[in-house]
């Protein structure tokens, strides 16, 4: 059994390999057949797991194929560095080192957005000078989750891209070819708990090696769905004990939709309920808003039994 990480050791490794982002990756693929000296600086956003990381790689090493990689490009991560002092060092060296072959370096720069403002202002510095006198600029391409949080000074220098999730078959045909290849067995998630995940395919495949049950929150919302109201509160004290308020309220929410749940028990029912999510209610206003929802369930609903949500 392979000891390293699968996200690693199953990262793909060229453009033409990436599973998913079919409208993305075909776009990167044309910049690479035009050349790097046209290729605009880039912005790679959406939410974890989507592959941002996976793709920019990918696209550096189609850029240079006969290259090492450590010779094109550099990979910083923002939550590593100290501060933009050393950013700037560490760039100047990379810029200083020549290779036969390598017009223009590649800078790819992971959670760019937990920078400061002041920080970020100063990347947009560099995309404007060279560091070292008669370089080339490099090509910088900028991951993050939100988009919104990039200071529309690098904003505006770059190409923004968003990276959608994968949808649940792909995720699963993923798993279920990595988990041959390493002799392993472990549930593949349903619709339902892609959906949770947001599709964070980094988050499945940790779990997959650990032998942890993608699915597990699923028994819960059975539970929840199912439990008379006078009954529902150890329910929901059961999964406040085991995630924080606001991500166990934002999972409630994605179940509900995808089930349907508002429609079944009406508008007046639910917004009083999402007012209790939208405003931050604690735990026990949480319960207090949802119990019209379960006598509404009660009344409405067959038994359910959640595992595949239409159109999931």
């Amino acid at each position: 059994m392979n000891a390293t990480l699968w996200t690693e050791h199953y990262r793909p490794h060229h453009l033409a390999e990436v599973t998913g982002q079919d409208t993305l990756k075909a776009f990167l693929q044309r910049l690479v057949g035009g050349g790097i000296a046209d290729s605009p600086h880039l912005i790679l956003h959406g939410p974890p797991g989507t592959g941002k990381t996976t793709l920019a790689l990918a696209f550096a090493t189609d850029m240079y194929p006969t290259v090492p990689q450590p010779a094109s490009t550099m990979y910083l991560n923002a939550s590593d560095e100290r501060t933009m002092e050393t950013v700037r060092d560490r760039i100047r060296e990379f810029l200083r080192t020549h290779w036969a072959g390598v017009s223009r370096k590649i800078v790819i720069f992971d959670e760019v957005e937990t920078m400061t403002e002041p920080a970020q202002l100063t990347l947009r510095a560099l995309m404007d000078a060279p560091l070292v006198p008669g370089a080339p600029l490099p090509l910088f391409i900028f991951l993050c989750n939100t988009l919104s949080r990039i200071v529309p000074l690098v904003r505006s220098r770059a190409l923004a891209l968003f990276c959608g999730h994968l949808t649940s078959g792909q995720i699963r045909d993923l798993l279920a070819d990595i988990q041959t290849r390493e002799g392993r067995s472990t549930p593949l998630p349903t619709p339902l708990a892609c959906l949770l995940n947001r599709g964070d395919m980094r988050s499945f495949l940790q779990r997959a090696q650990a032998g942890d049950d993608p699915n597990a929150w699923l028994p819960w919302f059975q539970r929840l769905m199912n439990t008379p109201p006078d009954r529902v509160y150890m329910v929901w004290e059961d999964g406040l004990a085991r995630t924080p308020h606001w991500i166990l309220a934002r999972n409630v929410l994605v179940f509900c939709y995808s089930m349907g749940i508002p429609a079944l028990v009406g508008p007046a029912v639910w917004n009083t309920w999402l007012e209790a999510v939208v405003v931050g209610s604690s735990g026990p206003a949480l319960i207090d808003a949802w119990l019209p929802v379960t006598t509404a369930l009660s009344a409405a609903a067959p038994k359910m039994t959640p595992v595949a949500p239409p159109g999931a």
